[in-house]
């Protein structure tokens, strides 16, 4: 049976965000939050790699060398990267090896101390541009030029900073041992913070160099036609023929003009296994193709997905167990109000925010979104059908959807006309 295999990124503020202290302590937390998500994904039959960043615990440890520089000899920084893909790794191992375990999952769980081939000669070396550690006055900074060498910036007026290279990666050193472990590990966690980054020296050997691994060049990318912030059509826009895009939508038509109008494939929400293998078909047959232009189709759909009329709530910030999900409102099935929170179903599940309807009523489109209860707004798109129910109620059933919603008799009158 072939193996299923799923790649799980993730940044260093995943375990460190801005607003923590950054003990130690809170980081494990933040694995073992982790950690409960990516055991569902176990459970669906799926090894596992799991890649993270580590700007944050970079940072943390750079800032301490710096404070104990008069003490202690600083470490260079690809060993600064090497120790968090062995700290981080540790704390992600413990976290996802016990979730499991709770479960009833087996399988091994492993940290791979990861080397990425770079090339010595990268012009990157030359034009060092990605800032890390702390940032210094400038006569410290002066001072580091001077004796360690170091390219200093200034960095928007808040003082100096280090600024590093960052070259191309070339190759994984390990990848065959990560693929080889793969028949017996159910998870491995690899390639910390990009990877540590090594050149091979005219003598053979390989050494460590001071740079970080943040340049890749994806061939293939898949973008959610509805993303917050950047939407998947201005990131096509951006990326234009340096690869192939797959669009992700809950829309039918917008896949199918994506697919017939250049995107490698589309995907529709909510996904399906079966699909996703004929898109993943696709890709292994385009790949090695030149991308295509997506102006003609990007201009389009934009055009379709201009708001018409006063602007109305696309989004829905919602908590969903320990995190926090963004949720576009063409998704919703319908909202529905207790005495403290409100559900927000969807056919892939639910969740819960502290808005109540009356201020819900007010931002959605009224076009699509129908108070049929004191409690209930629904969705008209997912209508199924509408039956007549006990006192002059009726009821309404959705589709891809098992519960059954009570209308009451103050709405009856929206369906008159259905």
């Amino acid at each position: 049976m072939k193996r299923k295999l799923a790649i799980v990124a993730f940044g260093g503020n995943s375990l460190l965000r801005p607003e923590d202290r950054g003990t130690q302590e809170e980081q494990i937390a933040r694995a073992k939050q982790a950690a409960r998500w990516l055991a569902e994904i176990v459970k669906h039959g799926f090894h596992m790699i799991v890649v993270h960043g580590n700007g944050p615990q970079v940072g943390n440890i750079l800032i301490q060398a710096e404070e104990a520089s008069t003490k202690i000899p600083p470490q260079s920084l690809d060993v600064a990267v090497s120790q968090t893909e062995g700290s981080m790794g540790f704390m992600l191992q413990q976290a996802i090896r016990n979730r499991l375990e709770s479960v009833g999952l087996a399988g091994d769980v492993v940290t791979v101390l990861t080397e990425v081939e770079v090339d010595a000669n990268d012009l990157a070396f030359k034009r060092p541009t990605k800032p890390i550690g702390p940032f210094f006055t400038r006569y410290r900074a002066e001072a580091l030029e001077r004796d360690l060498g170091w390219t200093m910036r200034e960095d928007a007026g808040r003082g100096w900073r280090h600024v590093v290279p960052s070259p191309k990666p070339l190759h994984i050193l390990n990848i065959r041992t990560v693929e080889k472990m793969l028949d017996v590990a159910r998870v491995i966690i690899a390639a910390g913070g990009g990877g540590i980054p090594v050149v091979r020296g005219r003598d053979g050997q390989w050494r460590g160099i001071e740079a970080v691994i943040d340049s890749h060049a994806p061939a293939l990318f898949f973008l959610d036609i509805h993303m917050p912030g950047v939407n998947g059509l201005e990131a096509a826009r951006a990326i234009g023929s340096r690869a192939h895009v797959v669009f992700v939508t809950a829309f039918d038509e917008y896949a199918v003009e994506a697919f017939e109008r250049g995107a490698v494939d589309y995907v529709l929400k909510p996904f399906d296994e079966g699909r996703l293998a004929v898109t993943v078909d696709r890709l292994k047959e385009r790949l090695g193709a030149r991308p295509g232009g997506l102006d003609a189709l990007l201009e389009s759909l934009t055009q379709r997905l201009a708001p018409q009329g006063s602007p109305h709530l696309r989004w829905i910030k919602a908590s969903v167990g320990p995190n926090v999900r963004l949720i576009p409102v063409e998704e919703v099935l319908f909202f529905q109000s207790d005495e403290k929170y409100t559900r927000v179903v969807t056919t892939g599940g639910e969740a819960l925010i502290r808005k109540p309807i009356r201020e819900l009523l007010a931002e959605l489109d009224p076009e699509r979104f129908w108070q049929i209860h004191r409690a209930t707004i629904v969705n008209v798109a997912h209508i199924a059908a509408v039956r007549r129910g006990l006192k002059d109620q009726a009821e309404v059933s959705l589709r891809d959807h098992a519960e059954t919603l009570v209308v009451s008799r103050a709405f009856t009158h929206l369906f008159k006309q259905m």
